[in-house]
């Protein structure tokens, strides 16, 4: 097994479904409740506490793919302009609207 990560906005509601479906899909998770900075597209700063999730997982596709559902799900219901994932491989994606469009 390999630990994936996926970084999101914290909601209290929302963590409730993502802990779930985390759940349903590898077992379980661990939680650390951080807090996120970067630029938007006008250079402005932001900052907002998140939810970091990890997960141990083999590494397969069907896995790759119930972890970045995960992520388009949360990044819809947020309403954010992305979702960070670090996959098992420990590469990194921003998920975002136009990814697979």
């Amino acid at each position: 097994m390999k630990e994936a990560r996926l970084i999101v906005p914290r909601h209290h509601q929302w963590q409730t479904v993502v802990e779930k479906r985390l759940t349903e899909a590898f077992g379980g998770f661990t939680l650390i409740f951080a807090h996120g900075g970067w630029k938007d597209k006008t250079g402005a700063f932001i900052t907002e506490p998140v939810a970091v999730y990890d997960v141990a997982m083999d590494v397969t596709r069907d896995n790759r793919n119930k972890l970045m559902q995960i992520a388009r799900e949360t990044m819809v219901a947020l309403n954010q302009e992305a979702v960070y994932v670090r996959l098992p491989s420990g590469d990194v994606l921003l998920v975002t609207r136009t990814m697979g469009q």
